[in-house]
């Protein structure tokens, strides 16, 4: 697992941070696992989500998804830019995922957050990074 994406922390920086340890390891686990990451993917794999506060969510019980994140808003925010640099140092080609929810009367887009701040904006757009070549190669291989 590699660390090494402080280009722009000081030099004399020795102590590793604790937050960008989880957000690695969280988005590293979830991209060997399924080939992509999302936000949802982190924040699971920090631990700062339970998989049945997702399912409730998915359910229509709970109304916004960050309402059941473990965390203050700063923690969050500042998990998700730490996921945004990890993506792009590592080169992950990023996409929009629509979450929904069928009902008797159709979908209903499932909701991220109240507010639509620039960081909760990441959340309720759900971007996914993939790794493009090992999409690209997992294609390939399905279409041969």
């Amino acid at each position: 697992m590699n660390l090494q994406f402080r280009e722009r922390e000081p030099a004399d920086r020795k102590t590793p941070n604790p937050l960008r340890i989880r957000v690695v390891q969280a988005a590293e686990a979830a991209l060997a696992d399924h080939s992509s990451v999302s936000p949802i993917d982190v924040l699971r794999g920090m631990r700062l989500l339970e998989q049945s506060n997702i399912d409730a969510w998915r359910r229509g019980q709970v109304k916004f998804l960050e309402q059941v994140i473990q965390g203050n808003l700063h923690k969050i925010s500042s998990s998700m830019a730490l996921f945004r640099e990890w993506a792009r140092v590592k080169g992950l080609k990023p996409s929009e995922t629509r979450y929904v929810r069928r009902t008797r009367t159709g979908t209903v887009d499932l909701r991220f957050s109240k507010g639509r701040t620039r960081d909760r904006e990441e959340l309720s757009h759900a971007l996914r990074f993939a790794d493009a070549l090992r999409t690209e190669a997992e294609a390939v291989v399905r279409e041969g």
